[in-house]
């Protein structure tokens, strides 16, 4: 019975994932949009991309920007003032390696309108490439990822400088305020500059042992009150029980009533 259960399970899902391709396949040959998420500078309309003159502005400029050798922090600076729109470092990158803005939509071409020109975004992707930093993995970060902003709640990240006070360090800084393109503002994150890792390891080091204290202790708190938590949900259980009984021997009492109007009532008792 179960494999039964399991085949006519297995042939929905193929049948409805079947469905969905001959779907998307009609979308693609009518140049549709796929999904409801669209890119910078475009919107859905009539389901197609349409260009958004006002967005498409501000893609042509950040294309125009780093061509003329801008880095995507300056070229976000250069949209607040101008615009006073907001964003990030990665958006900015993100649109200068997207080739959506060429007309190509899921690795096919002239999909829709486009917005740059196939020879600019290949000058542009050329240029990124030529200044790829090389990855370092010779140094490990022990608090990656562990620590929080306390301004805006982000994650503080890592990068690796050398000073002449304290040698080669590193530097723990928000993440937010490292993409957001905006140092100040409502939405900005307040929390300036960073903490170095040294300072960070020099409070672990000095608070370890108050802190595994108090872990141990709340690991006891709660080994003892486990044994009481269990023994009030199994009386919780049981009272739960005897009143689900005691009501239903008095809905059996009330349709016999009904029934037999002659018969007398009979009084049970459960403990």
């Amino acid at each position: 019975m179960l494999n039964i259960k399991l085949s006519v399970a297995q042939n929905e899902s193929d049948q409805t994932s079947d469905r969905i391709k001959y779907i998307n396949e009609g979308k693609i040959r009518r140049h549709e949009v796929l999904t409801g998420k669209h890119s910078f500078g475009y919107c859905i309309k009539d389901k197609h991309y349409a260009i958004v003159p006002e967005e498409a502005e501000i893609v042509r400029f950040i294309y125009d920007r780093a061509l003329a050798g801008d880095s995507c922090n300056r070229i976000t600076h250069l949209i607040y003032d101008k615009w006073g729109r907001a964003m990030s470092i990665r958006h900015a990158r993100c649109i200068l390696l997207n080739d959506v803005y060429i007309g190509t939509y899921h690795g096919i071409e002239d999909y829709h309108d486009p917005i740059i020109d196939k020879t600019t975004n290949e000058r542009v992707k050329a240029l990124l490439r030529a200044h790829r930093r090389p990855t370092r993995s010779d140094y490990v970060y022990l608090f990656t990822g562990k620590m929080v902003c306390p301004s805006c709640g982000g994650v503080l990240v890592a990068h690796r400088f050398v000073t002449k006070k304290h040698g080669r360090t590193a530097l723990y800084y928000c993440s937010r305020r490292n993409v957001s393109g905006v140092m100040v503002g409502p939405d900005a994150c307040q929390f300036g500059g960073g903490v170095r890792e040294t300072v960070v390891e020099h409070w672990l080091m000095t608070h370890l042992g108050s802190l595994l204290h108090s872990s141990a202790k709340e690991k006891d708190h709660r080994r003892q009150a486990l044994p009481i938590e269990r023994a009030l949900y199994r009386w919780s259980c049981r009272e739960n029980g005897v009143h689900a009984a005691r009501s239903a021997i008095s809905e059996r009492d009330g349709l016999a009533g009904s029934a037999d109007p002659t018969r007398k009532p009979t009084v049970s008792y459960c403990a």
